[in-house]
């Protein structure tokens, strides 16, 4: 049987997705109508909030979820007033083109 082509999705201003965070799991989740769509797994060190990965699902890619995660992420962090050490390459990314974010980086002393 042949799947019709669904169509990509694009979060905008009615969208109803929300990012949860899963302590339990040691990981911010966004998820959309029901399905979970991406993680940003961070675990504590030396009281510093570090995201080694983040991952948004393949078909929702390219589309500002993995920004509307991270952001959430970071605000949740900005809130608790922890420091955070970016080791997942779009973490860092999402820091350096938010410059609002950059406070919260860790010094990496040798990490």
């Amino acid at each position: 049987m042949t799947s019709m082509p669904e169509a990509t999705p694009t979060p905008d201003q009615n969208d109803a997705s929300r990012v949860e965070k899963n302590e339990s799991q040691s990981r911010y989740e966004l998820w959309r109508d029901g399905e979970l769509v991406g993680v940003a797994d961070y675990f504590v060190e030396d009281g510093r909030v570090v995201f080694p990965h983040t991952e948004i699902v393949p078909r929702y890619r390219g589309r500002g979820f993995g920004d509307r995660l991270v952001r959430a992420a970071l605000e949740d962090v900005r809130d608790s007033n922890a420091r955070v050490v970016a080791r997942c390459w779009f973490v860092a990314d999402f820091i350096e083109l938010h410059r609002e974010f950059a406070g919260l980086l860790a010094d990496s002393g040798g990490s």
